[in-house]
């Protein structure tokens, strides 16, 4: 529900009178839906005071490691998210890593390129697996 603009449960509640009550689940720390940035009049429903008042958060995420989830928990959720500490990617594997590349943000960076191709050079040559995750489609070229 976070992701769908309040304009679009209208035809719910006009269509359907018989309702008496209706359960929202969301994030409202997720991105916001496509063009939000560009309209500032389009809202979720989870940015409706007398609603959000009455949210109960979820504190426990179980899909991310929580070497991850604990880096997201204080950097998005103010550290409230707890992880699922049974999680099979423990602390003796390295789940993530962030590099500081100082470059302008573009889609297709030389730079960036280049710095994660020269690690995968050295992981690979030291048989460790390993994962490139990258925001835009482009950059997997």
């Amino acid at each position: 529900a976070s992701q769908i603009e309040i304009g679009a449960y209208i035809p719910l509640f006009t269509s359907h009178t018989s309702i008496r009550k209706i359960c929202f689940i969301g994030d409202d720390k997720q991105l916001p839906h496509y063009g939000q940035d560009d309209i500032h009049d389009l809202k979720s429903i989870f940015e409706v005071k007398h609603l959000k008042d009455h949210a109960l958060f979820l504190n426990t995420q179980y899909r991310m490691p929580p070497q991850i989830g604990n880096f997201i928990s204080q950097a998005v959720y103010d550290g409230l998210l707890e992880s699922n500490m049974q999680h099979p990617v423990t602390n003796e594997r390295m789940a993530y890593h962030f590099i500081n590349i100082p470059s302008q943000e573009h889609r297709k960076n030389l730079g960036q390129c280049q710095t994660i191709f020269h690690i995968a050079t050295i992981l690979q040559a030291k048989n460790k697996r390993f994962r490139i995750i990258t925001p835009y489609d482009t950059q997997q070229t």
